[in-house]
């Protein structure tokens, strides 16, 4: 009998309720990845300190605590200081890869991502990240090209 791993999980920062539930159904179903959404910095900070993501996707540009801050803050708990964390952003070219390592966090996507090659896009980058080779990669029956059991 084949063990089963966990999911991984992903948490879904962003105050545009349309994308969040469009790339919540995507990376759900095409990466194999749990989702967990919320729509501020302080709502992340919450559940990350209770439950610590695999991934962390912040949006840049949030009203009240920006995903810069937001950032500052979940590098500061114990439990986020070394989670992955993507970009969410207008447009890729506003955070170059340069910016992306001053701030620690491994790429940026933008919110103009096509919904069916997101996946694909979150877990290109996700390879990058410090801490990659000891996740098992696999293909997922129907979904993106590697996601995780």
């Amino acid at each position: 009998m084949a063990t089963q791993r966990k999911r991984k999980s992903i948490l879904l920062v962003d105050e545009d309720q349309y994308f969040l539930n469009i790339a919540s159904i995507v990376l759900n179903t095409m990466a194999n990845c749990d989702i967990h959404c919320c729509n501020s910095g302080p709502e992340a900070i919450a559940i990350a300190a209770s439950q610590t993501p695999d991934l962390i996707l912040l949006a840049v540009t949030m009203r009240g605590m920006d995903g810069v801050a937001t950032l500052a803050t979940l590098r500061s708990l114990p439990n986020t200081k070394t989670v992955p964390v993507l970009f969410i952003v207008g447009s890729e070219v506003d955070y170059t890869n340069a910016r992306c390592r001053e701030l620690g966090v491994i790429g940026a996507i933008s919110r103009a991502i096509a919904p069916l090659i997101l996946p694909e896009r979150v877990l290109e980058l996700w390879e990058r990240a410090p801490g990659w080779r000891a996740a098992q990669a696999h293909v997922a029956p129907g979904g993106a090209r590697r996601a995780w059991a």
